[in-house]
């Protein structure tokens, strides 16, 4: 074997397993710089992007997909009028391609932009036309507004202290046909693989559940005030948190059509 010297290590642009390597790559370029931070808006605005490094182009796409050497080239700023998410990666000749980043905007209706709320709310769009289906996970984006200022109200209109994409299907059997539907969350990286978040301050996990109480719990606080005593005398049960919540399907703005109402965002109990 031949010895290894640490000092002429590079990055390979594709694994050649058994083969001989292909040719090295300088480094790997950075990540792109958004000029405005992921949320909520009520004008339209524009979006600048840039990289660190001078020598770095930016290659962003406003529909879901990875960008890649051929995405589209930034060269001016990017006009957000309605809801997307934009994803940005810095490519630099002979690196390898930078980490990919995503960020959310979520363009709010009129009727939502005097809107409070005393819970915390969550707020999904998944950039579709049509409803979320059983199977398989769709992709969507996540964002968690929480109370704040001196009244402790939650608004729209107020950074989230959380947002991700998100992968989302409809959860339960019988309850599917219910009109207030119940949902499975998982938080996904750049490589729509699981991602840890620590939601309204529970424990860190990927995988979560958005009940929905309808018409055997009508008081909404059942299965949450039994699981909250019985971690309060020390026996495990998931951790919940009582929330509203919006889902919008249609991709274009928020509005009170999407508001769903009232659920206990939850630990979901998964194998090991």
């Amino acid at each position: 074997l031949l010895p290894v010297d640490p000092t002429n290590m590079v990055f390979l642009f594709s694994p050649t397993p058994g083969s001989i390597n292909t040719a090295g790559a300088v480094g790997k370029a950075g990540e792109p710089i958004f000029s405005v931070p992921a949320g909520t808006f009520v004008t339209s605005f524009e979006l600048e992007l840039s990289s660190s490094h001078a020598d770095e182009e930016v290659r962003y796409t406003l529909n879901g997909s990875m960008p890649t050497s051929g995405s589209t080239l930034y060269t001016e700023p990017v006009a957000i009028e309605t809801s997307v998410v934009v994803r940005a990666r810095c490519f630099r000749q002979g690196s390898i391609p930078g980490s990919s980043v995503s960020q959310g905007y979520l363009k709010l209706g009129g009727n939502l932009h005097n809107f409070s709320s005393n819970l915390p709310v969550v707020v999904v769009q998944d950039f579709k036309d049509g409803n979320i289906l059983p199977d398989p996970y769709q992709s969507g984006y996540m964002m968690v507004h929480e109370p704040g200022g001196e009244d402790r109200r939650t608004r729209l209109t107020d950074a989230p202290t959380l947002e991700t994409r998100i992968g989302i299907k409809l959860r339960g059997s019988s309850t599917q046909d219910r009109p207030k539907k119940a949902f499975a969350v998982e938080a996904w990286d750049e490589h729509d693989e699981d991602k840890n978040i620590t939601p309204l301050n529970m424990p860190e996990d990927s995988d979560w559940v958005l009940y929905a109480s309808y018409e055997y719990d009508r008081a909404l606080i059942r299965n949450a005030f039994i699981y909250e005593v019985s971690n309060q005398i020390g026996r495990y049960a998931v951790r919940t948190r009582f929330c509203e919540v919006f889902v919008n399907t249609d991709g274009g703005s928020l509005d009170y059509e999407d508001y769903v109402g009232v659920y206990v965002f939850m630990e979901k109990i998964t194998r090991g």
